[in-house]
Order: C-alpha cells, then structure tokens, then sequence
C-alpha cells in the first residue's frame, strides 16, 4: 500500500505505508514505537541515492512525469555532456540519475548520500577507525564531500551542504505538491558478504544498529539478488519469463 509521505529506495525506488514504520518500531500487540537512537558521529541522515540509467530522457519522464519529482540541476562533465541530473524530494534529499548503464550491466545503485552536519569531523573519525576516507573536496553540485567505500564495494558519499552549493541556493523551491513522497526513509545496499556488513556500518560507520542513519531514516544491506518484493523464489537471469524483472530489480 503506497503512501504519499513515504519512499524507499531499494534497487529501484518502493513505496511503502504505515506498517513500514511500525515494523521499525516492533511487532506484536503492545509494542512502543523505539525512539530514535542519536548517531555518535555528525550524520543528519540520508542525503539521497544515485541510479545509474541507460536512458536519460526515459528517466526524466519517469522520475518527473511519473514520480513527480521537480528536476532541480544537473551536472557536466569535461566534455560538456550531462553526467548526472538531480531529482528534488526535499530540500536535504535528491535522487541522482547518471546516464553512463551500459547494455548488459545489472549494477544500477551508483552511491548513497548521506547529510552530515561536521564534514571535517566526520572525516577525522572515520581516519581514526581506519575507513581510509577521500580527502574532502567540492563536488559538482557545489558541496563538500568524502567518499568511503563499503562491503561489496558500495560507494558512500558523505557531504555537507553549503548555502552557495546547488542545493542550498533550492532551498524552498521546487516542492511540487504533486510529488507522490516528501521524504526518503530507506535504501538498500547490496553486500555479497552480510557477515562484513553488520560490524562495518554499526562499528565503523557508527549507525546504531548498523542501520540507522537519522530523523528516523535507515539502510538495509541485503545479500540477495532480488528485492524484498520477489525474495521468494529467486528470480533466474537466465529465464526468458524472469529477465526483465531481474533486471529492474537487481542492481
């Protein structure tokens, strides 16, 4: 059941309703919703997720026209062509489409977001535990940011929104009424290994539980080649009947 204040991005983005929340806060009758645990490291929490596509202009009808995210600025690369075009759901969270899937390609997740509010801190501690962080630079979109590579190797940005970067010059803007989510709650990072993932986002990361990022956001880290929609049975590359939903649902 969709609802429209709410939006998970899992391989391909989902939607979910209010037993998504509750499920976070514990099953069974009597159970209290868990109050959000505070992070001790400067996260704020999901900035967005990145997609990679083989078709721009099909993603732009379909995360707009469809999904009715305002696309708010794009980014070029030294060649002067689009590498990459920003979708607004809020003013701290994007959806990030980069044209670069090449034919045959599953992996589709290009990175994930994450908001923090002391970006030379972060970087320090994350030194500290020995994460190898890159050095802090200015992306495209205008903000500073360091990227840490997890299990699989899933690429984590981690930035700090500035008031003269892209995103803080949209602040206010570009709140379509009729987007179908105000907010991203969940995504997913796909690990070949889920021993290594638990103790790299808790431990290292510093996400309670390994999970949580902030205002009540979190990630999961499956090991499955399909989403939590068709976990069972699994879906087969190699079955003409299944290829297709393989391949919008893997990454």
């Amino acid at each position: 059941m969709a609802r429209k204040n709410v939006i998970i991005a899992l391989l391909v983005v989902l939607f979910a309703g209010q037993a998504l929340i509750a499920q976070r806060g514990g099953a069974g009758q009597g159970a209290q919703p868990a109050a959000p645990a505070t992070p001790d490291v400067p996260i704020v929490g999901l900035a967005g997720i990145g997609f990679r596509v083989s078709d721009l202009t099909k993603a732009r009808g379909y995360y707009q026209g469809v999904l009715g995210f305002a696309e708010a600025f794009s980014t070029k690369d030294q060649s002067g062509r689009v590498a990459s075009v920003y979708f607004k759901i809020n003013d701290d969270q994007y959806v990030e489409v980069v044209p670069d899937l090449k034919p045959g390609e599953l992996r589709r997740q290009a990175r994930v977001m994450f908001q923090s509010s002391d970006l030379k801190k972060l970087h320090a501690i994350y030194t500290e535990r020995g994460l190898t962080p890159t050095p802090i630079t200015t992306g495209p979109d205008g903000n500073p940011v360091f990227r840490v590579l997890g299990p699989s190797g899933a690429r984590l940005d981690f930035i700090e929104y500035v008031p003269t970067s892209q995103q803080g010059q949209l602040r206010g803007k570009l709140l379509d009424s009729r987007r179908i989510s105000t907010h991203l709650w969940h995504v997913g990072i796909y690990t070949e290994d889920r021993a290594a993932a638990p103790p790299f986002y808790g431990d290292k990361l510093g996400l309670p539980r390994g999970r949580d990022v902030g205002r009540g956001e979190y990630i999961e880290t499956p090991n499955s080649d399909s989403n939590t929609e068709t976990k069972y049975p699994r879906l087969d590359p190699n079955n003409p009947a299944t290829r297709a939903q393989f391949e919008r649902e893997s990454m």
